[in-house]
């Protein structure tokens, strides 16, 4: 920041001793309170010949998701709408995460969604407002200048206004899904903390109340949401790309572990539903790592996935064979099918190993640093790399032919792949991430032959390119509302589906042996299992975070003496 300092210094504001305080303070270089120096707001730097070079004004750059932007150039875009006339941008830091805020004077009637989608276009997401305010006139100092004293503090009059009855909906279906007592109302889904394991609920309640799925509907505050209210379009309803992919991977896989399919032509689901966790990890839990500074946000989904499985895993294990120890440290995958259990579940333990070694990687500042920078082509990169070392690795070090290639290396560019692809916003970068998507699914495909054989060809169909370029290329697909109704509670319920259907086919069969009811009861099944378990996390969570409250206040009851 520049310094002036002079002995022809003011001695201050006249009457605002606080901005006399902030602006004019002891000289840094020397802690002599009598030198003292003037802080111009303004930002320099020292040039080689010894002369300053001006950088602009320090309030008008802000840090938004480990990006350094210019709130001008958010002020220039929206000034360029046809229906605003003015605008003042400021970083409101209220919250943990930084927000922007748009304070615009309006010509003619506009709402904060068409500014929004226009700005989409122009800007990237970090940098579009998250609250949109109008006013008659910007306020002024007597000099001129923007008085950002005298704007409204936004956030704080939106928590004293009673929600509306949509509001009051969604933001108590939402705090049941992500488990808690209640939630703030001005914060968006990423804030609330939802991640991969509860947005596809998150987002069929939200489809349900007010009839669509906004553009980046997860970062938009609850209370912006309940305000975009539209019809329903008669009987078909729009689905988002990942949650009809996870439909039907999980689908085909229950379908492809059937008894009566000896040969499965059908390869790549669980690919498929490595790429979907990429998105999401991307969309929904990279935002919360850059602001907490660490990687320890993803701890709650990891326990989510890993409490689950090590306890259904231990009871199965139990009933039907013995307790293994490489099933308990989610660690078979690692070990020939002849020292572990049949009753295992290497897709589970291959994802968390990959978020933990991403999470690992996140928490380096370094790591996090380069790719705040540019997401996409870190990303793209590290997934090329992968694909790389995964061969070399197989070369080299570890031949894991014998483990069916079920070793996080081998998946990790898929998955970082899928974090690429939420960054894919641009028609080159789709194009860029298709092409990788070819290499990445490629190098799956040739180690699986050099496993099985060229045989391979001509006995499976893999699926998983398809869908990767689906889930570049499109955002929804249309269909009917019993299927997105259905398909959403199937998405949502996809880790109980894969833990439990081998358990709820086998029952099937005991009392009618069809193709039809075993997937059926397998699906119904899973979902069964995923509500209670639900359900018992809430009720564990509320009692506690009750007797939380409860011990925190430090209340005592004191029994009247009877005389």
């Amino acid at each position: 920041e520049i310094l002036i300092r002079s002995p022809y210094l003011s001695h201050g504001y006249w009457g605002d001793p606080e901005l006399t305080a902030a602006r004019f303070i002891a000289n840094p270089f020397t802690d002599n309170p009598d030198d003292r120096c003037y802080r111009t707001g303004d930002l320099g730097t020292y040039l080689a010949d010894g002369s300053a070079s001006f950088l602009g004004r320090a309030d008008t750059q802000v840090k938004i998701r480990g990006h350094r932007i210019e709130l001008a150039e958010i002020e220039n875009a929206i000034g360029r709408h046809p229906h605003i006339s003015q605008c003042v941008v400021v970083a409101n830091h209220d919250s943990a995460a930084t927000r922007l805020v748009a304070y615009c004077v309006a010509t003619s009637p506009v709402t904060a969604e068409k500014l929004r989608r226009a700005l989409s276009g122009q800007l990237p997401d970090y940098m579009v407002p998250a609250l949109f305010v109008f006013l008659p006139a910007i306020p002024l100092t007597p000099n001129g200048k923007v008085d950002k004293r005298a704007l409204p503090v936004p956030f704080a009059q939106s928590a004293e206004q009673p929600l509306s009855p949509v509001a009051e909906k969604l933001s108590t279906a939402w705090a049941r899904i992500l488990q808690v007592a209640h939630l703030d109302a001005r914060l968006s889904f990423v804030e609330l903390g939802g991640d991969s394991l509860s947005f596809v609920q998150a987002s069929r309640v939200l489809e349900e109340l007010i009839g669509h799925l906004p553009e980046r509907w997860e970062t938009l505050p609850v209370n912006q949401l309940a305000e975009l209210s539209a019809p329903a379009k008669g009987a078909w309803r729009v689905m988002e790309m990942p949650v009809f992919v996870r439909m039907l991977a999980i689908l085909l896989i229950v379908v492809g572990h059937m008894s009566e399919f000896d040969h499965w032509l059908i390869v790549g689901e669980t690919s498929v539903l490595f790429l979907v966790s990429g998105i999401s990890l991307a969309r929904f839990q990279l935002q919360a790592i850059e602001t907490r500074g660490d990687a320890r946000t993803l701890l709650p989904s990891l326990a989510a996935i890993v409490v689950p499985t090590l306890l259904y895993t231990a009871l199965v294990q139990l009933l039907f064979d013995r307790l293994h120890w490489q099933s308990l440290l989610l660690v078979s995958n690692w070990f020939p099918a002849s020292e572990v259990s049949l009753f295992n579940y290497w897709y589970i333990e291959v994802l968390v190993q990959m978020l933990l070694v991403i999470g690992l990687l996140l928490s380096i500042r370094r790591v996090r640093q380069v790719l705040a920078a540019d997401p996409f082509r870190c990303l793209i990169i590290a997934s090329c790399a992968m694909v790389a070392l995964d061969v070399l690795l197989n070369r080299f070090v570890f031949d894991a032919s014998a483990l069916l290639n079920r070793v996080p290396q081998h998946f990790l560019a898929v998955m970082l792949l899928g974090m690429a692809v939420h960054h894919a916003t641009t028609t080159a970068r789709k194009w860029v991430a298709s092409a990788v998507a070819v290499l990445v699914v490629g190098e799956l495909d040739l180690m699986a032959i050099a496993g099985v054989g060229w045989e391979a060809f001509t006995l499976y169909v893999d699926i998983a390119l398809p869908a990767m370029l689906a889930l570049i290329w499109f955002r929804s697909v249309p269909v009917p509302a019993l299927v997105a109704r259905a398909g959403a509670v199937i998405a949502s319920s996809t880790l109980y589906i894969y833990l439990t259907h081998f358990q709820f086919q086998s029952l099937a069969n005991r009392f009618y042996h069809h193709p039809l009811f075993e997937v059926a009861l397998a699906v119904t099944g899973g979902v069964l299992v995923s509500y209670c378990w639900n359900a018992l996390t809430r009720r564990l969570l509320t009692r506690w975070s009750t007797r939380k409250q409860a011990a925190g206040t430090g209340a005592v009851i004191v029994k009247p003496e009877v005389r």
